[in-house]
C-alpha cells in the first residue's frame, strides 16, 4: 500500500503539529538513560511487539523512503557517484600513480598487454597485476583480466589452456 504525495504530506503536517504542540513532554519521553531497566525491557517490548504486528507495512515504508532518499542522493552527488577517482584508488589498491598509469597506457600503445586490441570508450584498460606480490604487470583489456584471472593467474594455468586448445584443435 504505497503512500501517495498527498498523504505523505498531509501526514508530515499533522506529525510536526503534533511535535510542537508536545514537544517537551516528548523530549521527556526520549530520555531513554533516565529510564529504569524495567522501563527500558517495556519498551523494548512494546517496539517488537509493534514491528511483529506492521511488520509488511513498515518494510514498505522503508523501501519507499530509500527509493526516495536514493534519487535525491543520487541527484545531488551525480558527479561523485559517476565518476570516483581511479587514480586514487590505484594508488591506494596498486601503487599506481597517473604518471605510472599514463606511462604503461603509452608503453602498450593504448593496447591491451595481451590479445592487442586497441582500448576504447568500450573498451577501457583494467590495471593487472600479480595476486601474491602485488605488483602490477601492465594494462590489459576486462576479456584478458578476467581470463587470466579464471585460469588461475598463473602461468601454469595458462599453459594447460593453451595444451588443450592444442589438443582439441588437431581433430
Amino acid at each position: 500500500m504505497a503512500l501517495t504525495e498527498e498523504k505523505r504530506r498531509k501526514n508530515n503536517e499533522r506529525n510536526l503539529k503534533y511535535y510542537y504542540a508536545h514537544r517537551e513532554e516528548l523530549l521527556e519521553r526520549c530520555k531513554f538513560s533516565n529510564l529504569s531497566e524495567e522501563a527500558k525491557t517495556k519498551r523494548k517490548a512494546a517496539r517488537k511487539k509493534y514491528y511483529e504486528a506492521n511488520k509488511e507495512l513498515i518494510k514498505e515504508r522503508s523501501k519507499e523512503y530509500k527509493k526516495e532518499y536514493s534519487k535525491k542522493y543520487y541527484q545531488l552527488n551525480k558527479d561523485k557517484l559517476k565518476a570516483p577517482d581511479k587514480f586514487l584508488y590505484y594508488k591506494r589498491t596498486y601503487g599506481l600513480n597517473k604518471e605510472g598509469y599514463d606511462a604503461l597506457l603509452s608503453e602498450q600503445s593504448h593496447k591491451c598487454g595481451a590479445c592487442t586490441q586497441e582500448f576504447t570508450e568500450d573498451n577501457v584498460p583494467h590495471v593487472d597485476h600479480c595476486h601474491t606480490t602485488g605488483k602490477v604487470r601492465g594494462l590489459l583489456c576486462h576479456k584478458c583480466n578476467a581470463g587470466i584471472g579464471l585460469l588461475g593467474d598463473t602461468q601454469e594455468g595458462v599453459l594447460k589452456a593453451l595444451v588443450y586448445l592444442g589438443w582439441k584443435n588437431a581433430y
